[in-house]
Formats: structure tokens, C-alpha cells, sequence
């Protein structure tokens, strides 16, 4: 996110106040069930990304269980 045109919303967000306690709260929430759910929706087709979907779980619950370290590094790029 640090370079322009990395992330579609940088510039848009960049150097503004942002309040993160509701993204922290709904991270804080999401159960290792709804994430478990959220994989078991993939549809059948995508059996070949199946390793990617994985590899995708992990980052989300990586990011969650870690949102403190996740929304300071997204301040930091935004400041």
C-alpha cells in the first residue's frame, strides 16, 4: 500500500482521520466457525484454487488474530 496505485483506496484515504474501533471489533469477532463457513461457501468449481483459498484463510485468521499489528501498519502507511 505504501506505493501509489498498490491499493485501489490508498490515495482516497491517505492523511485522513480515521476511526478503526469498528474494523478492530468486527476482526475481533469473526470466529475461526465463520471463517470455516466463508471456506466451505467456495464453490466446487474452484477445486484447482484450492490451495489458494487455503492459503487465503490463513491470512485472514493471521489477521485477526493479530488486527493491533494489522491497523497500526495500515496507519503507518496512510500517515
Amino acid at each position: 500500500m505504501e506505493h501509489n496505485g498498490n491499493h485501489i483506496f490508498r490515495d482516497g484515504l491517505r492523511r485522513r482521520e480515521i476511526d478503526f474501533e469498528g474494523i478492530r471489533d468486527a476482526w475481533g469477532r469473526l470466529s475461526d466457525a465463520q471463517i470455516a463457513d466463508y471456506e466451505a461457501a467456495i464453490p466446487a468449481e474452484w477445486h484447482d484454487a484450492k490451495e489458494s483459498v487455503a492459503a487465503s484463510i490463513e491470512l485472514i485468521k493471521g489477521a485477526r488474530d493479530n488486527i493491533d499489528a494489522v491497523l497500526e501498519e495500515v496507519r503507518r502507511v496512510l500517515a
